[in-house]
């Protein structure tokens, strides 16, 4: 597309709004380069999920290119999460999905994180427990629990991530549940509850508190 077509678009976008707008053409504006991002397009709709090296290898990226679309995509994936900070409530699932959904949603190794909770489930403080492999993260509760004691947490809720975007538990996860019953068990002696499991992978999460998979877990 030409100069003029892009000058156009520009004005459409400042007068009309970003709606009117495809993605490609959102994407031709800030590169300067209708062609090119129609190029990325058809390449890969998820371009913004793709690594480094997957992002150099589409068609027309040159290195200073790929730069810019890199910084675009961790540009965006920081906008959209909401950071869980201190003093914010944890109520459901979707309240997990909507922060560590984005934000997680880069990552090629399972994380395992912890979120250290008041008595009002208000975040004390944030802690990555444990960080695996493409398919499985090894978790030992004593690490956990001595950040949760050290925060004083009334209460904990545990993330996990899908580096695929599927966030349905696999064979690993299901073994998780025994790891999960020590945790509550052990939350419990400690005055810590445990209140979820949530897995997230891409705009999903799955709650083993709400399909009643976390064993003994708080009410």
């Amino acid at each position: 597309m030409s100069r003029p077509d892009l000058h156009h678009a520009s004005q459409r976008l400042l007068t009309q709004g970003a709606s009117h707008l495809s993605d490609a053409d959102l994407l031709g504006v800030v590169l300067g380069s209708f062609a090119l991002a129609r190029s990325i397009a058809r390449a890969s709709s998820r371009w913004t999920e793709l690594g480094r090296a997957d992002l150099l290898s589409l068609p027309r990226v040159r290195p200073a290119r790929g730069a810019q679309l890199l910084a675009l995509a961790e540009l965006t994936r920081r906008l959209a999460a909401r950071p869980v900070t201190t003093g914010d409530a944890i109520m459901c699932a979707s309240d997990v999905a909507a922060s560590y959904g984005p934000r997680l949603g880069h990552e090629q190794q399972e994380v395992f994180l912890a979120l250290a909770l008041d008595a009002k489930h208000h975040v004390i403080a944030e802690h990555e427990v444990a960080r695996g492999t493409l398919t499985s993260v090894e978790v030992h509760p004593r690490e956990l629990f001595r950040a949760l004691v050290r925060d004083g947490a009334a209460a904990a809720l545990l993330v996990h991530n899908h580096p695929s975007g599927d966030p349905e538990p696999s064979r690993e996860d299901r073994l998780l549940c025994a790891l999960c019953a020590r945790l509550v068990e052990a939350g419990q002696l400690l005055g810590i509850a445990v209140l979820d499991f949530v897995i997230v992978g891409g705009r999903d999460a799955v709650s083993f508190a709400e399909r009643r998979c976390l064993p003994g877990g708080a009410e």
